[in-house]
């Protein structure tokens, strides 16, 4: 996913069951939205998605989205490139 998104939707890969690695290159993880207000991931963003499927995110930037307001939720699916 491009640096210049901001923003991903719930279940947004819910179509792309054989999608096994999302690579996130924005370093920035408080400006890339995603819901936070799930109580699972499964209802959020990864609604849909495979169920091995992770987000590798720039190593430099794997703390902030693991702690991040926006990302936390999904601290389980997040790896470090």
């Amino acid at each position: 996913i491009k640096e210049s998104i901001n923003n991903l939707d719930n279940g947004a890969f819910a179509d792309a069951q054989s999608l096994e690695i999302i690579h996130l290159l924005r370093t920035d993880p408080e400006g890339f939205q995603v819901d936070q207000m799930v109580k699972n991931p499964s209802e959020g963003l990864c609604r849909g998605m495979s169920p091995i499927a992770r987000f590798y995110v720039p190593a430099e930037a794997y703390d902030d989205y693991c702690v991040g307001y926006f990302w936390a939720t999904y601290s389980d699916y997040l790896f470090p490139e």
